[in-house]
């Protein structure tokens, strides 16, 4: 459906829906004000995702989604009717995901469309949408009612370097944070603020040494190479000023997978291999060096640790080669 929406209209709208059918809402209209749009999936069973499409008078087209809060949402879109030509939103319901039939339940959602006028910052997006975890990103922030003179924080952490271009576009350069989605803050002068949750995701780079979890596993990892050593306990993290729980980089179980278990270990200095075992325990391989590939053993997968953790692991039987 299509529906023009200027300054005097306010569109209100209920309906039901099943799952895995969306519908497909168009709004036109406007003549440069912020279109506001807020949504909300009602019941047990919304579980409402709500992307939308914004198609400027250039043939842009932007593809963004509606952050939900309990199921209840707001966005705000400035140059309604001048930038921008139109709207396009699809709210699709997605609680059920097996078990479909013929007689499947619908569920309720409403929305109220119309333009508005705010003198709050509004934060729209922000370009390049991620960096890396040292900070020193240099991002657009677009929006409107920006004043000069305002401030710029990334999950609460000021940002440097911000030059207001005009009202409705920021430049910054993002601070160091740990690794994630972190929420920006726009502060005008007279304290007033604009929020855009989840608008910005501090990514970490893969480099020899770096820290990584995966997403639900509660280990850590140390990577080398093509290979990843379990950090079996927090007390590691003493033995060296550099390893820093906020530098750990959460990944996907499959960028984890990826690279192949270590369990090998001598400190520097010492010419001793030992073997690392899931229950604190080092073994001494009492053996050659032949005798260790020919034990299928790789020296790629050999970890240089300092003394003060190799002494913490409690010493085991020796491994010998027979």
């Amino acid at each position: 459906a299509t529906y023009n929406i200027s300054s005097d209209t306010e569109l209100k709208l209920v309906d039901l829906m099943k799952d895995w059918l969306p519908y497909w809402f168009k709004f036109r209209g406007g003549q440069g004000g912020i279109l506001k749009v807020d949504f909300t999936g009602k019941g047990s069973t919304a579980n409402f995702r709500v992307p939308y499409i914004i198609i400027k008078k250039n043939g842009q087209k932007l593809v963004k989604f509606m952050e939900l809060k309990n199921q209840t949402g707001t966005v705000y879109i400035p140059d309604f009717g001048s930038q921008i030509n139109s709207v396009i939103m699809i709210p699709s319901n997605q609680y059920k995901t097996t078990g479909f039939n013929s007689n499947q339940p619908s569920t309720y959602f409403s929305f109220i469309a119309s333009t508005v006028t705010l003198s709050i910052p509004l934060i729209t997006d922000v370009s390049p949408p991620e960096g890396s975890l040292d900070g020193g990103t240099t991002v657009t922030i677009n929006g409107a009612n920006f004043l000069e003179g305002a401030k710029v924080t990334f999950g609460g952490l000021e940002a440097s370097g911000v030059r207001v271009v005009n009202s409705s576009t920021i430049t910054a350069v993002t601070p160091a944070h740990s690794n994630g989605l972190v929420e920006v803050v726009v502060t005008n002068p007279d304290t007033q603020e604009g929020r855009l949750v989840n608008g910005f995701n501090y990514e970490g780079v893969l480099t020899d040494g770096s820290l990584l979890r995966a997403i639900g596993d509660y280990k850590v990892y140390i990577i080398k190479g093509g290979y990843k050593r379990w950090i079996q306990s927090p007390r590691v993290f003493d033995f060296y000023g550099h390893l820093n729980w906020d530098r750990i980089i959460t990944v996907t179980p499959e960028v984890r997978d990826s690279y192949q278990d270590a369990w090998l270990i001598r400190a520097a200095g010492d010419p001793r291999v030992y073997e690392i075992n899931g229950d604190g325990t080092k073994h001494w391989l009492n053996m050659t060096s032949e005798q260790f590939t020919t034990t299928g053993r790789i020296w790629e997968m050999v970890y240089i640790i300092n003394s003060a953790e190799r002494d913490f692991y409690l010493t085991g039987s020796d491994v010998i080669f027979l």
